[in-house]
C-alpha cells in the first residue's frame, strides 16, 4: 500500500485495515437470544468476539487514540507479535511527520510528538497492508 492509497481511504476503512494487521479476524457467529448468525470480529488480545453492526465494528480508535497506537507499538518493540520491524516503523513514522529519512540516516527525535493518525499510517506502511 502506498501513502497515496492510504490517504484516499475513509477513516473506518483505515481503522479496519489496522485491526486486520493487528490480528483481528472476521467470523460468522451465532448471537442473540434466537442464536441468529451475524458477522463478528475476534479480538486477538482478549479472545472475545465483537459484533459487527451495519458494517461497523467497535475496533480501537487507532486514528485518534494514542493509547490504542501505543499498544500496537508495544507489540512491535517488545516482540510479542513476532514482528521485528522497529527500524522500518521508525523510518515510516519519520516520513509520516514530514521528515523522511534514508535507510542509513538517524531517525528524527520529533517522532515522539507524532499523532495517533501518523503512527497508524507508519504502522500500515511498515506492514505493507494491501488495500
Amino acid at each position: 500500500m502506498t501513502r497515496e492509497q492510504w490517504q484516499k481511504m475513509y477513516d473506518d476503512e483505515k481503522i479496519r485495515k489496522i485491526a486486520e494487521l493487528c490480528g483481528w479476524k472476521r467470523d460468522i457467529r451465532n448471537v442473540g437470544p434466537k442464536a441468529s448468525k451475524a458477522p463478528c470480529w475476534l479480538n486477538p488480545k482478549t479472545g472475545e468476539y465483537v459484533l459487527e453492526m451495519l458494517g461497523h465494528t467497535q475496533f480501537p480508535d487507532y486514528l485518534h487514540d494514542l493509547n490504542a497506537m501505543h499498544e500496537v507499538e508495544m507489540d512491535i518493540f517488545n516482540g510479542t507479535s513476532g514482528w521485528r520491524i522497529e527500524d522500518d516503523y521508525l523510518r515510516h513514522l519519520s516520513t509520516a511527520i514530514g521528515i523522511p529519512v534514508d535507510k542509513d540516516e538517524a531517525v528524527s527525535p520529533y517522532i515522539c510528538s507524532a499523532t495517533a493518525s501518523q503512527r497508524a499510517e507508519a504502522f500500515v506502511m511498515t506492514m505493507r497492508g494491501e488495500p
